[in-house]
This record gives C-alpha cells, sequence and structure tokens, in this order.
C-alpha cells in the first residue's frame, strides 16, 4: 500500500486500484483499507527511504498520536485533573488491543483524529449556535478518517449514536431543544462529506473487484467472553500464545484482554459515574458494544455454545456484514479510557483523590505494553533472481508472474519480490480481499481462485505427490495461463519439494531456465502455441 501511494507521483497510478496484485483481476484498494490518508503523505520518505521506514513511523505515530489527542481533548476540555488526562490518554494509545493490532493493522491503531470526532459532537451540545461550524469541521475529520481507517469511522459513529440516543432519553427536554441544530450540523457533515467522498466510496462499493460482505467464516470471529479477565501475550502479565490463541481470533485480535485488577475497577468507576445522565449512558455503551463483540454466538473458553448475540441479528445488514465482529472489542478501549479519565477527576477530596489514581495504576501495571517483537515474519527471502535484478532480462514489462507452486505462503512470498522490485510486475494471486470471479453474491474470499492448473501445480507442492501430465492438463493450462495473463512462472530452487514442482510443471511447459537461484520458464510461446515451448 504505501509503496503503491508513491507510484501515484512516480507512476501516474490509480489512488483506489492496483493491477500489481490479483491478476489479471487487479485489486480494489478502498475495499482494503488503502490508507491514504497515511500513505500518501508519507510518499517522499516511502521513495527516499523504502516503505520500512514509513511502516515504522506510521506505527509509532499512530499509536503515540492516539494517546496524545486522547490526552489534549481530556486536559483541554474533559477533566480538571492533569494525572486523569495522562493515565486515559496512555490507556487510549497503548491498551492491549492497540498494542496487538499493533503487530499488522499500523492503520487500526492510528485514532488521533476520533477524540476530535468525539469531542466536535460534544461540542454540538455547548455551542448548537454555531452549527455550521460544527458540520464543516466534523466533514473534515470524517472525510481525513475514511482514507486511514473507515472501521474505526464506522464503530465511532456508532458509539456516538448510541450515546447520545442514551443520553437523550434520560435528558428529554435538553435533547428537544438541541435537536434542530444537531440535525443542520449533521445534516451539513453528511452533505460536504458525501460529495468529498462520493467517488472513493463508489470505487469501493461498485469498482472493479468490489465486494458485498467479509467472508462466512469472518462473521464467526467473535470476542470470548473470558478474555475480559485474561492478559494479552503483548501485556507485562502476558499469558501464553496458546492461551491468547484459545481466547482470540488471532494474535493481532486481542481486543478485551483487560486482567481482573482492571474489571474491579471498572466496578468501581461505575459507582462514580452512575449518578451523571451522560455517565450512565457511556456505561451501558460500553457494556452493549461488548456484548456486540462476541460475535452471533457466546464463545467460552474457546468453545461455541447456542447463545445467541444481537450480533447474530444485524450481522448481514450492509456496511455491517463488512465489520469482524471481534474487532468491535477494540472500540471498548477509548471508552474505558474516558472512563477511568472522568472517574479519576470526579474523586474529592485530594487524598481520595490520589488513593484512587494508585489504585486504578496498579490495575493497569499488569497490562502495560512490552517491546513489540521486531524478528521478520516467516517468509523466506527475496530470491537473488529478483534482488540482483536479473528477473528484468526475462519478465516482459507488464509482465504477470506466477510463483510456483501456488499457495498462500508462495503467494506471500509473490508480494514480498514485489516490495524488493517497486511492485514493477504483476503477481497472480496475494493476500487481499476481492470476490471470486463468476460468484453472482460477490462476497468477498481471502486471495485469489485457484483454476484447474494452479490447484495442480498447488497439490503436488502441498501434497508431495507426483502428478502424471496429459494432453488435457496441457490444453487445461493453456485455458488457465491465458485466462490469467501469466508470462512468467517462477520456482525458487530453496521451495519445499521443489524437484516435485519443477517435474509436474516441465511436463506441462517443458523445460525450465536456471536463472541465479530460481527455476524460471516463458509461458508465452506454450500460450501462443498449445504447445511445450
Amino acid at each position: 500500500m504505501l509503496i503503491h501511494a508513491s507510484r501515484i507521483f512516480t507512476h501516474g497510478e490509480n489512488p483506489f486500484f492496483a493491477e500489481q496484485i490479483n491478476a489479471p483481476f487487479g485489486l480494489n484498494l478502498m475495499a482494503n483499507t488503502s490508507a491514504l490518508g497515511w500513505a500518501i503523505p508519507l510518499a517522499p520518505v516511502t521513495i527516499l527511504f523504502g516503505p520500512w521506514i514509513s511502516f515504522l513511523i506510521m506505527l509509532t505515530a499512530g499509536l503515540a498520536g492516539t494517546a496524545y489527542a486522547w490526552y489534549h481533548v481530556f486536559s483541554r476540555y474533559l477533566v480538571s485533573n492533569r494525572a486523569a488526562a495522562i493515565i486515559g490518554g496512555a490507556f487510549c494509545g497503548f491498551a492491549p488491543g492497540m498494542i496487538s493490532h499493533a503487530q499488522g493493522h499500523p492503520n487500526i491503531v492510528s485514532q488521533f483524529l476520533v477524540p476530535f470526532i468525539v469531542l466536535r459532537v460534544i461540542k454540538l451540545r455547548e455551542d448548537p449556535e454555531r452549527w455550521r461550524r460544527n458540520g464543516l469541521i466534523l466533514a473534515g475529520l470524517v472525510i481525513y478518517q475514511t482514507f486511514i481507517n473507515e472501521e474505526v469511522l464506522f464503530l465511532t459513529a456508532l458509539i456516538m449514536v448510541v450515546f447520545v440516543a442514551l443520553w437523550a432519553v434520560q435528558r428529554r427536554s435538553e435533547a428537544r431543544a438541541l435537536l434542530v441544530p444537531t440535525l443542520k450540523a449533521a445534516g451539513l457533515c453528511l452533505a460536504v462529506a458525501g460529495v468529498v467522498l462520493a467517488y472513493p466510496l463508489y470505487w469501493q462499493f461498485f469498482g472493479t473487484s468490489a465486494y458485498h460482505g467479509l467472508p462466512l467464516g469472518v462473521q464467526g470471529m467473535g470476542t470470548d467472553l473470558l478474555a475480559v479477565k485474561s492478559y494479552s501475550y503483548e501485556s507485562v502479565l502476558g499469558g501464553t500464545h496458546a492461551t491468547a490463541s484459545k481466547l482470540a481470533s488471532s494474535g493481532s485480535e486481542e481486543n478485551t484482554f483487560f486482567g481482573v485488577p482492571l474489571l474491579y475497577v471498572l466496578l468501581g468507576v461505575a459507582v462514580v459515574l452512575v449518578r451523571s445522565a451522560a455517565g450512565r449512558a457511556l456505561l451501558i455503551t460500553t457494556v452493549w458494544f461488548w456484548w456486540l463483540s462476541l460475535g452471533p454466538y457466546v464463545l467460552i473458553g474457546g468453545e461455541a455454545t447456542e447463545i445467541k448475540t444481537p450480533w447474530y441479528y444485524i450481522a448481514e445488514l450492509p456496511l455491517f456484514n463488512s465489520v469482524v465482529p471481534t474487532r468491535i472489542g477494540l472500540a471498548l478501549t477509548p471508552m474505558i479510557g474516558v472512563l477511568l479519565a472522568l472517574a479519576i477527576d470526579r474523586f474529592q477530596p485530594v487524598r481520595f483523590r490520589i488513593l484512587w489514581t494508585s489504585i486504578v495504576i496498579a490495575a493497569l501495571l499488569p497490562i502495560a505494553p512490552t517491546p513489540l517483537d521486531t524478528s521478520p515474519p516467516h517468509v523466506p527471502p527475496t530470491p537473488v533472481f529478483f534482488t540482483s535484478g536479473a528477473w528484468r532480462e526475462v519478465v516482459p514489462k507488464d509482465g504477470v508472474v506466477l510463483s510456483t507452486p501456488p499457495g498462500w505462503v508462495p503467494y506471500l512470498s509473490a508480494m514480498s519480490w514485489q516490495l524488493d522490485t517497486n511492485l514493477d510486475f504483476d503477481i497472480v494471486g496475494g493476500y487481499y480481499l476481492a470476490p471470486t470471479p463468476g460468484d453472482p453474491t460477490r462476497r468477498a474470499n481471502f486471495g485469489p481462485a485457484y483454476p484447474p492448473t494452479m490447484r495442480l501445480i498447488w497439490y503436488v507442492g502441498e501434497g508431495g505427490v507426483d502428478a502424471l501430465i496429459t494432453d488435457e492438463h496441457r490444453r487445461q493450462a493453456v485455458k488457465d495461463f491465458r485466462d490469467y495473463k501469466v508470462t512468467t512462472l517462477v520456482l525458487p530452487v530453496t521451495q519445499p519439494r521443489s524437484d516435485l514442482v519443477k517435474n509436474t510443471v516441465q511436463q506441462l511447459l517443458g523445460p525450465p531456465r536456471l536463472i541465479e537461484d530460481c527455476w524460471v520458464w516463458d509461458v508465452r510461446q506454450f500460450v501462443a502455441n498449445g504447445v511445450p515451448g
């Protein structure tokens, strides 16, 4: 994503679409969280120093910026106690859910605009006469957050709608007086944001490779009921990988690992804040979104139950069908941060506040973050064939490379090859969300479909079983390679079972060339003639 954003300026690329991945269909970047709000400003850094440095800046500034933004809003507008603002801001920026997402989702942890969106909604109550100003500022925040992460924006909007509705029920007369200016500000925000975002959102929902709904398996990824009393792997008192994997859908989705001490503190917070309408509304909103985060069915200790949650009934609604339910649990982090800050600020006299602050800090220390792992991912290093530039003599301009054998790790490897060559060639497959070609539902799938020839080669590489190739296989290969516009097959010599894979592909296409550390087949003549070249 970072390299593609830099190529907007160096190669005139479409900001919302990439041809280099998922050949020959391309990829809808707006439907794959393109994070242009980060990637475009960082384009000069990416061009000069590489995407790795941009990623580091994006991740570090995302976490620290979120913490500071909440601290700023707390200290200037919501609380009078500096310790309350520091604790609330630190929790919002460095809670276990944020640190777990920092392992691979820098756009999700970049929530530094969220506190200002919340603040602007609060301003609608404090200064209703300035609805134009509030609406325009809110529109600007919404537009920019769209290009950082839409999922965070969607969850923020849902939280504010539920919170305001719960508050309005308790303060009906005040809510009625604010209704007209609030609707005016909201209408102005929607109008301005709608005009600016019309084309990007058109691409997202109706453009090439647009999809409707996440894979069905993702819809079942809920938060385990017991996660709230457990510790994230990345916490000071972190659990083991086994514990985390049992209670979380993945290592980057430990969204509600708060630990028992913080749960007791939150009970105390509820006692302190339950007397105010805003406090009651926020407490109920927090519990409600925790319930939604459990997914369609409640999970207890990694075991599914038949207990349905509200998410079961709304999961397939438009927009909701593109939300990972366990990720709703991440929405609890800013709400708990606000609750902690408000509760500390409410304690009087000073000696009680100091005691309460000490208790809060003691409860947060066990979930304080540990340094993020900086070891490389489990993807083989890029072959010398690519790093030396030898590929340029073999892969034609606008060529399409098929990593051989196809499969999950080989497709990730092919993306790594692209990173080291500045995306100068296209690949079949990759890691992304896109509909399966020909599927009338257009529901998203992880990665590409596997036509018969790719499935055959994958079977050999994955299963380690040799295949007997017939003329029918060759005719099918002609069709599949032509449909996918493949020009070059690349098999690293270090690939597991490379001899078996090489033998199978050789029966299909003829003998390869050994260039540096890769076996390479030029597919163009085979596709043109229908016989081994």
